[in-house]
């Protein structure tokens, strides 16, 4: 009976398969296989991970500013006005230039007969140009392309120049060329540089002088 009962728990074994050494060879590159797969998963995840950590790094620790969560003003950033001016001292006003007064040959004619000391009639062609043709009687010559400077010059030496009085503020300049061209920017000059008081032009000038037969100095 003893042999019998011993023999039924060994027989109960003997039905469970007995793992071979070809099932272990099959089975265990399985395994091998899953943990290399989760292995390799996980890494670039913890990879990842420490390399946020790094770039953050430096971030967080960076001696810049903490600009974020200030509040700024977006006010004008307030200018100092200029005091105002003294009452005992207006502002200064600009100046306006008026344009020259026209001449007209028979007005030309009146003055060049009739000479005014508070009316000087101007000659800005050149030296050459007078004695060729002569000009018109009582000019003075003030050459305006070899001395344009001159009505700049001071009363002396303008005086120590010329011989003459330079103008001054109760004096009107009236100036005349050959056509009118080199006449206007003696005018623009003369304004420019206070050459008398008032300034007028003669808009036909020497051609218009001879057109209409007058009288001729001769240098």
């Amino acid at each position: 009976m003893a042999s019998k009962s011993a023999a039924t728990p060994l027989a109960r074994f003997s039905r469970l398969p007995l793992l071979t050494s070809a099932t272990t060879t099959q089975q265990v590159p399985r395994l091998t296989a899953r943990c290399c797969t989760t292995a390799t998963t996980a890494q670039p995840s913890r990879t990842a991970a420490a390399s946020q950590s790094r770039v953050s790094a430096p971030i967080r620790h960076s001696a810049l500013p903490n600009i974020i969560g200030r509040d700024y003003s977006t006010s004008p950033i307030s200018r100092k006005e200029a005091p105002p001016p003294s009452s005992s001292q207006p502002p200064p006003q600009p100046t306006e230039l008026k344009p020259p007064t026209l001449y007209t040959y028979p007005e030309i004619a009146s003055l060049s007969s009739s000479p005014d000391p508070s009316r000087i009639l101007i000659d800005v062609r050149e030296p050459s140009e007078l004695l060729a043709t002569g000009t018109i009687p009582s000019a003075k010559n003030i050459p305006i392309k070899s001395s344009a400077d001159s009505f700049f010059l001071s009363p002396e030496e303008f005086e120590e120049k010329y011989g003459w009085e330079r103008p001054g503020e109760d004096t009107e300049v009236v100036f005349f060329c050959k056509a009118g061209v080199r006449s206007k920017a003696a005018a623009g000059l003369a304004q420019q540089a206070g050459f008398g008081g008032r300034v007028g032009e003669y808009g036909g000038s020497w051609v218009d002088w001879e057109a209409n037969n007058g009288k001729i100095e001769k240098i």
